[in-house]
């Protein structure tokens, strides 16, 4: 079923994604559909970033149709345009972040006509892309595409694209490509790209975001599960009566900490009250690489981005997380709650705003709601579930 051109006054928004795999047409769809709307809707395309084969600032089909796109970083950067459209046209829908789903929706209660097109299917990863799938739920006019397939003589439609070439991609802008990189096949002449085995299946759980979303009672809830281990931070502070020495922290000498610090063996480090604080490397070797568990920290936007790097590089799986609250104002009201200074207050609003401007470099960012945190935490293990199956 199309989407109904709307000339008259009585507006209703609503969600068209065009999916399919490559080749099948979906961007010179987004384009006809644009040229339709243009002369006498208010519209405006935008297409990611990343996606710059054929040009920065325009959306080109495989048949060299275009038109004019804002390139983005993230699906919210169309929030300052939005006032000035009726109809927004998204390509490339999948290389967009799980928040997709919400903000089009959002978009679209808002009396606003989306139109965007996207792959179903991440060969590299053999399953779908959830951000599509999920739109398609919610979408008014689904529309699934289909190529040919690519094998010689073969009839059958092609239903999934499969990466081609005899080395696997590793940084973002590897993803992009055409029929260079890509092939396009049917459901029997598809089959799952070979990689290299990462016996490791054990995952660690990264969370951040600002104070008083639920990070702390998360990670608590999460390590309750015997397969999730809370990583343990070292501190040069003395021991308090009652703690244990790997339990509730590494007790080490402030001389000790900056002669590993030097070495570059903690990940992420902070000084509190005269006191060293630190996440060491040997943490993540221990529950990850000899113990066979899954790991849960919670660290901060640049501490994130070196454990992930750590990770990476010894083959350790990562699963990261933005905690966003419903509202500055819930934030407030938390840490009032927790008998937070007011000036404290203010320091960790100005640091949230400012780390908050790296969310998108998080696997999935969640607003977590007051009285959500159990649902946040089975989510999380969910999620979980599913990565290492």
């Amino acid at each position: 079923m199309e989407e109904i051109n709307r000339k008259n006054d009585h507006k209703i928004g609503s969600i068209t994604i065009i999916i399919g795999n490559m080749f099948s047409g979906k961007t010179g769809l987004l384009i006809s559909k644009y040229h339709q709307n243009k002369n006498y809707r208010k519209c405006l395309a935008f297409k990611p970033t990343l996606d710059n084969r054929y040009s920065e600032v325009e959306i080109i089909s495989h048949d060299k149709d275009r038109i004019k796109a804002i390139p983005i970083n993230s699906i919210r950067d169309i929030e300052k345009y939005k006032d000035q459209v009726e109809n927004i046209y998204i390509d490339e829908i999948h290389f967009f972040k799980e928040d997709v789903n919400a903000y089009l929706n959002e978009l679209a209660n808002q009396n606003k006509n989306i139109v965007c097109a996207g792959l179903t299917w991440d060969c590299l990863a053999d399953k779908p892309f959830l951000p599509v799938a999920h739109l398609v739920a919610t979408a008014e006019y689904p529309i699934r595409l289909f190529g040919k397939c690519d094998i010689d003589n073969c009839p059958e439609r092609s239903t999934k694209q499969r990466w081609k070439l005899n080395w696997l991609p590793k940084k973002p802008e590897d993803f992009v490509g055409g029929s260079e990189k890509y092939g396009s096949y049917c459901r029997f002449h598809y089959k799952p790209v070979k990689k290299e085995v990462n016996k490791n299946k054990n995952t660690l759980i990264i969370i951040a975001g600002g104070s008083g979303t639920g990070k702390t009672t998360t990670e608590n809830l999460l390590s309750q599960d015997p397969n999730i281990i809370k990583l343990v931070s070292t501190t040069t502070r003395p021991k308090r009566e009652g703690e244990e020495h790997g339990k509730d922290y590494y007790f080490i000498s402030k001389e000790e900490f900056e002669a590993e610090l030097k070495k570059g063996r903690f990940l992420e480090h902070v000084i509190y009250d005269g006191n060293y604080y630190g996440v060491h490397g040997k943490v993540i070797d221990l529950i990850l690489g000899t113990q066979k568990k899954n790991g849960v920290i919670i660290v901060d936007v640049e501490g994130f981005r070196q454990i992930k790097k750590y990770c990476q590089e010894r083959g350790y799986n990562t699963i990261s997380y933005w905690f966003k609250a419903e509202s500055r104002e819930k934030m407030v009201e938390h840490m009032r709650k927790r008998g937070t200074s007011e000036s404290e207050i203010i320091r960790r609003l100005i640091i949230e705003e400012q780390e908050g401007k790296f969310a998108d470099e998080f696997d999935y960012i969640l607003t977590v709601k007051e009285n959500g945190l159990n649902e946040v935490a089975q989510k999380i293990k969910e999620k979980l579930n599913y990565e290492m199956s």
